[in-house]
């Protein structure tokens, strides 16, 4: 039950116990309790103003095209959490930052090596980005969780998926423009 990048240790390390920490956190805000249907789990917490949950994203993804994965790790839990309650308050445009959110995490957790979490990332990152109504952004996230389905030896699923979004966003020069 080792996966074989394990193996090879062929993902970047977040640095000692502080490396566990983070992801153990990441994990948490992804599987939040309060986020079950009907739980009635309320946070207390106020959710962040746009430009707010704006900067901090990208912020969050300057941390991950610079590779500093530690201090993406570390920025991520908060990011989610202020995310969900933003897009509890605001819908459509705090739901497209909250997918980006979960893209990040899965993206991270990927070159982590916790391909499961990546996945479960990837697909809150959809599920966010339907309910943003951008089509553009539904399109990316699903390039992502194809990305891990990659990374999980999913190869038929993946190529199904990438295919799927492909022909779904293609403009056909055959109809009339909408």
């Amino acid at each position: 039950d080792v996966s074989l990048s394990e193996l090879l240790d062929n993902h970047p390390r977040l640095g000692g116990r502080s490396a566990r920490a983070s992801i153990l956190a990441i994990r948490d805000a992804l599987l939040a309790p309060s986020q079950l249907p009907g739980a009635g789990l309320a946070s207390d917490d106020e959710p962040a103003a746009l430009p707010q949950l704006r900067d901090s994203l990208a912020g969050a993804a300057r941390l991950y095209w610079a590779g500093d994965f530690a201090g993406l790790a570390a920025t991520l839990p908060a990011l989610i959490g202020e995310g969900r309650l933003t897009a509890q308050a605001e819908g459509a445009p705090a739901r497209s930052l909250l997918a980006q959110s979960y893209d990040l995490a899965a993206a991270l957790m990927v070159h982590m090596g916790k391909e499961d979490l990546a996945a479960l990332a990837a697909e809150r990152a959809v599920t966010a980005a339907i309910a943003s109504n951008d089509e553009l952004l539904h399109a990316t996230v699903e390039g992502t969780y194809a990305w891990v389905l990659l990374h999980q030896g999913r190869l038929a699923e993946a190529e199904q998926l990438a295919v799927s979004v492909a022909d779904r966003v293609e403009p056909s020069f055959s109809a009339p423009a909408k």
